[in-house]
């Protein structure tokens, strides 16, 4: 049968080679590359670890400074806001008929008695009173 020849084949051609091959084979290689396999990972393993060490340090570095950066993004929008809430608040009195906020008038005026805060409440009351008449 086929089976029988290719065993036999298989046995008569290949195996003797193959036995061959098997005895004269030493492992001393094996040897040489478990020692250097072991080397690799004690001493290569190390200085990978410091490599990662110091790339994670400059990483936290780059955060550090980029929420510095974002701190102080988010103080100029913050001011804006503020400066833009200050100028509204500017329009609304003027087109009230207010004269001079009272922001202004406190910082001209630091330390003197002749403008107050109770006297820009008074600015206020006269466009009050007339409405009061007209009514």
């Amino acid at each position: 049968s086929v089976g029988d020849g290719m065993l036999g084949l298989l046995l008569d051609k290949v195996m003797p080679k193959i036995a061959e091959l098997t005895d004269g084979l030493r492992c001393s290689f094996l040897r040489k590359a478990l020692t250097s396999a072991t080397d690799g990972l004690c001493f290569d393993l190390v200085v990978g670890i410091i490599g990662l060490r110091d790339a994670l340090f400059m990483l936290g570095l780059l955060c550090l400074a980029m929420a510095i950066v974002m701190y102080f993004v988010w103080l100029r929008l913050h001011q804006h806001r503020a400066l833009e809430r200050l100028h509204y608040d500017c329009q609304a009195k003027a087109a009230s008929g207010g004269t001079r906020p009272a922001f202004v008038v406190t910082q001209e005026t630091a330390g003197s008695d002749e403008y107050s805060s109770s006297s820009s409440s008074d600015e206020s009351s006269p466009a009050s009173d007339s409405s009061d008449d007209a009514g």
